[in-house]
């Protein structure tokens, strides 16, 4: 909720360090927002300079009826979600600013919508696409995974995910009933 604050959500280690150079150039607050523990394990380009463009999502994959929407490091199990069901993989990469041309796009030629975050449900990413949504007219079945409204449990990031049903198998079981 600060002015300008620019809020980043890198979904590997080669998109962590473009945005970390996007942030350094942003003439305003900027936050890159990244899990502890080891990333996906990708191998990170060489110009670690570049940076991405801003406030844009990235269309991963192309489905239909399904619009599933990550937030970040969960983009292995949201590739694995959006594969079981023949969805639409979109990476949002900026809590904000969002991608609105993206997401009302997108939305338009969906007919429902998952997001997955590692982060709070409540006031995260998944509310503010309801909220951007609201505000265009569109009204449609959303579902967020993410962390309830409480303190998640220490422990390894593997189990925490897990206990907290962001897993592929757990969300496509909590998708389909």
């Amino acid at each position: 909720t600060i002015p300008n604050m620019v809020i980043m959500t890198p979904s590997d280690e080669d998109e962590c360090y473009k945005m970390l150079s996007t942030a350094y150039h942003y003439n305003g607050p900027a936050a890159v927002r990244y899990p502890r523990g080891k990333g996906t394990g990708i191998t990170i380009a060489n110009n670690v300079a570049d940076e991405i463009p801003f406030g844009k999502a990235k269309v991963i994959s192309e489905g239909k009826d399904l619009l599933v929407i990550n937030v970040g490091p969960l983009i292995k199990t949201s590739q694995a979600v959006a594969e079981h069901f023949g969805a639409t993989l979109l990476d949002l990469r900026f809590v904000k600013p969002l991608d609105r041309e993206a997401l009302v796009a997108l939305a338009k030629t969906h007919k429902a919508i998952i997001t997955l975050e590692d982060g709070a449900i409540m006031g995260g990413a998944g509310s503010a696409i309801n909220e951007l949504l609201a505000d265009e007219g569109i009204f449609m079945p959303i579902k967020h995974f993410g962390i309830k409204d409480y303190y998640p449990e220490h422990g390894e990031r593997e189990e925490i995910l897990a206990e907290y049903g962001l897993t592929a198998p757990q969300m496509i079981a909590a998708t389909t009933t």
